[in-house]
């Protein structure tokens, strides 16, 4: 009975999954094609990146000896810098709206509670479905990648790196949508979920990505999950676990917030 609404919370999202899966597999490997004609002009690529303006520079994290022509450089900037976090946040934000509000405003969550089944492991269950949800999604990302490299990066990035780097971004995505399912959790509106997740994370990555160049935001990027994710940058420097626990214990306290909102709100039907 504890593991119901986790299979059936799988078996529901199995077609919009599986389209996931399918166009984030197909977008990687065209990306990775994209390589070799990028590499064979990197030279005049860096140097016209290195003219940009530095706001520019700020978003896309160019800089800091990066370059267009190694693999890892190429990939955290047309992938790991922005692409693919946006494409796990979406992905991950859209299931964590979804899972209680998003059934709440359908009727179906009724059916649910109708069970002996206790709220608490509800929403766990149902967080759990959204972490193995975008982990799929990003292991078959890390497909495409891999093929990338045997195909396109004569041998590509070490898998060490790639793990690290996807894991990194897992964790980001995974922090956002149980965010997104405890503002579900709390309100009973997949709307609000959205929008109110979607404008705490656009708010952490501008806060993050300017802090290099506005003094007075530096304080406050520490408090931006983007901060652990790319500080680091894994895809050219291997992960920092440290940072991986903070982005992992901060989905611990979202999961935490949508238990008790979720337990303590009456459920409209």
């Amino acid at each position: 009975m504890l593991r119901d609404v986790f299979r059936a919370e799988i078996w529901q999202r199995r077609r919009a999954t599986a389209w996931w899966l399918l166009g984030g597999f197909c977008y990687l490997v065209f990306i990775g094609a994209v390589y070799p004609t990028i590499r064979s002009s990197a030279g005049q690529i860096d140097a016209l990146l290195e003219g940009y303006p530095d706001i520019f520079k700020a978003v896309f994290g160019v800089g800091d000896g990066l370059s267009y022509a190694s693999p890892e450089g190429f990939l955290h900037l047309q992938v790991f810098s922005l692409v693919l976090p946006l494409v796990l946040l979406s992905y991950a934000i859209g299931l964590g709206a979804k899972a209680i509000a998003g059934e709440e405003e359908s009727g179906q969550l009724d059916l649910v509670l109708a069970t002996p089944i206790t709220r608490r492991s509800v929403v766990v269950q149902k967080a759990a479905a959204v972490a193995v949800h975008v982990a799929a999604l990003a292991a078959v990302m890390t497909l495409a990648l891999l093929a990338d490299g045997a195909l396109f990066f004569d041998g590509g990035v070490p898998v060490s790196r790639l793990a690290g780097a996807m894991l990194s971004a897992v964790l980001l995505a995974v922090l956002f949508g149980t965010a997104a399912l405890a503002v579900g959790a709390g309100t009973g509106r997949r709307s609000v979920a959205v929008g109110a997740t979607s404008g705490a994370a656009l708010a952490a990555y501008l806060v993050f990505t300017l802090s290099a160049l506005v003094p007075w935001l530096r304080g406050a990027a520490r408090w931006s999950p983007f901060h652990y994710y790319n500080r680091a940058q894994p895809i050219r420097f291997g992960i920092d676990w440290t940072d991986a626990a903070v982005l992992a214990g901060l989905a611990c306290l979202a999961l935490v917030a949508a238990v008790i909102l979720f337990d303590r709100r009456d459920v409209g039907t």
